[in-house]
């Protein structure tokens, strides 16, 4: 989702800083819903290392995405190179996830 925000030439920051502000928002939500969904059982069959794993590591991208919109928003520019550790975190969680699913299941 990411990448489609650049695809569109000559963007102007403001509509960088919404749609990263939405995507960061829009994750964010999800994040917090599953952990509130599966609370209970996350404090019963899991460690805090792995807590933060599935959850933390998504959580702190998603920050990221809205601190580097804000960071374009006050023109910064350079800021989107935060983007590549933005994305390597999201992409180290999903990889993480499919080997739980390919090991659970």
């Amino acid at each position: 989702m990411i990448a489609i925000v650049f695809l569109v030439p000559h963007k102007i920051p403001l509509s960088l800083t919404v749609a990263l502000v939405v995507l960061g928002i829009s994750r964010g939500f999800g994040i917090f819903r599953d952990y509130y969904r599966n609370w209970r059982k996350l404090k019963q069959k899991m460690s805090g290392r792995t807590i933060l794993r599935e959850f933390g590591l998504p959580a702190m991208a998603s920050i990221g995405l809205i601190a580097i919109a804000v960071a374009v928003l006050i023109g910064m520019i350079d800021s989107i190179y935060w983007l590549v550790g933005v994305i390597a975190a999201l992409l180290l969680s999903a990889c993480w996830r499919a080997w739980l699913l390919l090991v659970e299941e």
